[in-house]
């Protein structure tokens, strides 16, 4: 009996070192990424894209979307490191709203690595992989130019103010535009990376009569919202421009609609996000930094890359 009893405690203390061990030997940590939001096409793929990444490292993350609320993610956080975490993939809400996010994870002694967006605390965090979206707004906009022979009147649509995303492409934009005095901003506002909110905003644009040549916005997600409002005023006319290189942009730019989107390859982002924090767990060598560049698609180039 004592003899079958030390075999059956042998048995379990396998049982649970397997099931932290991946099938090849790979220790399975607790992983978390915390996302802004799902709310357009592109940053529901992103969450995916992490999902797949983590899964082709022999591991599993949870996904937990704040709606773009800061609140709402540093409440996602605390009650995750409540749980226990030995990793954190974090894509900010707000730039600077989320900093007690931060220190809840250096309490816990958990490792973060920025994604997709960075932080006003950056360097309290091991490291940052994702776009330089300063240079994605500057690509844009010099496409804008390029396509308006220096000269004519622009719409901007901005994503969620006070989102790093947001901050940065507008910066872009605005370096760029200081030295193209023929570039004239009509109108400006946000849609806070969605469609809809897009559609309405660019609806009131156009009923005003005024002339526009181009609407700029700082995502796919509301380049599509632009171009449905201006094709449902007929107003093919208009140059709009987005940012993720998502399918229906890709398409609507095969088709002669958008005019042009920027690339920054998010699945090539999610491997090596995952990749990188697993390293920075594991005490493993890494960079503080990981930037993906801009490519600017149009229908000149559409096909090479899609």
């Amino acid at each position: 009996m004592k003899k079958y009893c030390v075999l059956l405690s042998l048995a379990l203390v396998l049982f649970f070192v397997s099931a932290r061990v991946g099938q090849a030997g790979e220790k399975k940590f607790k992983l978390a990424f915390f996302i802004a939001h799902v709310d357009n096409e592109f940053m529901s793929n992103l969450a995916d894209f992490v999902e797949s990444a983590a899964k082709a490292n022999g591991q599993e993350i949870t996904v937990y979307a704040a709606h773009s609320d800061p609140a709402t993610q540093i409440s996602q956080v605390e009650t995750a490191l409540g749980q226990g975490l030995d990793g954190v993939l974090l894509d900010p809400a707000s730039f600077d709203g989320i900093t007690a996010a931060v220190d809840a994870c250096a309490k816990a002694k958990v490792p973060v690595v920025a994604f997709h967006e960075r932080l006003s605390v950056q360097d309290r965090l091991a490291s940052f992989v994702g776009p330089a979206f300063k240079p994605v707004g500057v690509a844009e906009i010099k496409q804008v130019i390029k396509d308006l022979n220096e000269k004519g009147e622009i719409g901007v649509v901005y994503g969620a103010l006070g989102h790093t995303a947001q901050i940065e492409i507008t910066d872009g934009y605005t370096e760029v535009l200081k030295d193209y005095a023929g570039i004239k901003t009509v109108f400006d506002g946000t849609g806070e990376w969605v469609p809809d909110k897009t559609l309405s905003l660019v609806e009131n644009w156009l009923s005003t009569g005024r002339k526009i040549d181009a609407i700029v916005c700082n995502n796919d997600g509301m380049a599509l919202g632009a171009w449905q409002a201006c094709v449902a005023a007929n107003r093919k006319d208009i140059k709009v421009y987005g940012y993720d290189a998502v399918p229906q942009v890709i398409q609507s730019i095969k088709e002669g609609g958008i005019r042009a989107t920027v690339f920054t390859n998010s699945k090539e982002q999610a491997k090596t996000g995952v990749e990188v924090l697993l390293k920075v767990i594991k005490g493993e060598k890494y960079d503080k930094d990981y930037i993906t560049q801009p490519i600017v698609i149009t229908k000149e180039n559409v096909n090479q890359y899609f």
